[in-house]
């Protein structure tokens, strides 16, 4: 399963380190109020990318650009 995460910046979205356990945070909410027991993927949306941090190798799974969507 894919929880998008939608962020629209004027610039490269940074993960900071709060925003990775934010991040977690979600992803056990999601799997505890659904019970499910599949995999769950964070795929970031965003206009200008998001940086590739520690924090974001650790958390998110696939990143999407917006005008990918429309291509």
């Amino acid at each position: 399963m894919n929880l998008l995460e939608v962020k629209f910046y004027d610039k490269e979205f940074i993960v900071s380190k709060d925003y990775e356990q934010e991040l977690r945070e979600k992803v056990a909410i999601f799997r505890e109020q659904t019970r499910t027991r599949k995999s769950i993927f964070i795929t970031m949306l965003s206009a200008f990318g998001v940086k590739k941090n520690e924090h974001y190798l650790s958390v998110v799974t696939n990143q999407l650009l917006i005008d990918e969507l429309f291509s």
